[in-house]
């Protein structure tokens, strides 16, 4: 009789570590999921504000840089580094901080 209710003890132990394990791994796999939709939506808002037309980026190139003033600096930069690839090749150099140096 106390053979069996050792077992049973023992039986039980193992079936709720097994289930504790299996809600400690869920949980972790939904927080990783989380974190990974975070990162997408992030991609999807990056991606989309990248995708404005040819013609609107001219225009925003030229209003920014018309008067060439030092103090809009900072914009002129985020504005090149916003629609240009990181690996554009200019003259002896690559991306917007190239093209901002000449």
């Amino acid at each position: 009789m106390q053979r069996r209710l050792k077992n049973r003890r023992e039986n039980q132990r193992r079936y709720r570590k097994k289930q504790d394990e299996f809600t400690t791994n869920l949980e972790r796999h939904i927080q990783q999921l989380r974190d990974e939709i975070k990162k997408l939506q992030q991609h999807v808002r990056r991606c989309s504000t990248v995708n404005i037309g040819v013609w609107n980026v001219a225009l925003e190139y030229y209003v920014r840089f018309r008067g060439l003033n030092t103090q809009d600096a900072c914009s002129q930069l985020e504005f090149l580094r916003a629609t240009m690839a990181p690996d554009v090749v200019l003259s002896g150099g690559f991306g917007p901080y190239e093209l901002a140096k000449s």
